[in-house]
């Protein structure tokens, strides 16, 4: 196949293999800063050789820029808009990032890719080798970004919480406009309320995000009303990921701190 020296080479397989490995076991069985990385680095090489095959070698300076420029975007909060909108459309196959600017300095990886020279591996029937390779280069890209897919800790903790705080000067649309551009994973239900529900409450569950370091929420149940031109936020119980080893009463009071500060808009 023409430009299968792009796929064929040891460069992208290690990539492909990195991210793949990364993705589906790293994250997950050793969460660090560095494993957070690698996705990025190895998922970068693996996107550009992937459309450089596709498209040919003369639009190669072109791919790269736009690389860049779109890895500029997704890891800033100005794709959260997208990012519901395609939650939105298309719940079973939710998509999920984490605005870190520290990952842009992974496009770094960019510049020695630009000038590497593949060479092609000397393999029988190239065409039976690229088909399959494709397929699971679109995998890995995918899934990469694909919600939910990395989360395996052994034991997660249940906590009612049923404390509120005040947001002062912040509207219901405030709030969840919050949410979206810090692109955590939302949606309104009912059930999400406790037993006995006060009626003028809105409720929604949350899921799979980090707090703080090394402090991972499974899903919470809030609620939020507006008063006075304020928001009251409900928080009913939280379930946490390898929860820390602590009474749970500490544990609820560290909880109610650290949310006042994580949703305190503008501060």
């Amino acid at each position: 196949m023409k430009n299968s020296y792009y796929l064929l080479n040891q460069v992208f397989l290690f990539a492909l293999f990195a991210l793949l490995l990364n993705d589906f076991y790293l994250k997950a069985a050793f969460p660090s800063i560095l494993s957070g990385k690698l996705s990025d680095l190895s998922g970068l090489v693996v996107f550009v050789f992937f459309f450089i095959f596709l498209f040919g070698s003369r639009f190669k300076a072109l791919i790269f820029i736009t690389t860049a420029l779109i890895f500029c975007w997704w890891k800033s909060f100005l794709s959260g808009g997208f990012i519901q909108n395609w939650n939105e459309l298309f719940g079973f196959y939710r998509i999920e990032r984490k605005v870190d600017y520290t990952d842009l300095f992974c496009l770094a990886v960019l510049i020695p890719a630009y000038f590497y020279q593949p060479k092609q591996l000397s393999l029988p029937k190239n065409r039976w080798v690229v088909t399959p390779l494709l397929l699971l280069t679109v995998f890995a890209i995918s899934a990469t970004s694909k919600g939910g897919n990395i989360r395996a800790y052994d034991n997660s903790q249940k906590y009612i919480i049923h404390e509120s705080f005040k947001l002062k000067k912040v509207t219901q649309a405030d709030f969840l406009n919050y949410l979206s551009l810090s692109n955590l994973k939302f949606e309104k239900n009912a059930d999400a309320a406790p037993p006995r529900k006060p009626s003028d409450y809105h409720y929604y569950i949350l899921q799979n995000f980090e707090i703080k370091d090394g402090l991972n929420v499974e899903s919470m149940h809030i609620g939020v009303k507006e008063k006075n031109e304020n928001l009251k936020v409900l928080i009913y119980d939280v379930t946490l990921y390898d929860p820390p080893i602590k009474p749970q009463k500490e544990v609820k009071k560290m909880l109610m701190e650290l949310f006042e500060e994580f949703f305190s808009i503008g501060k």
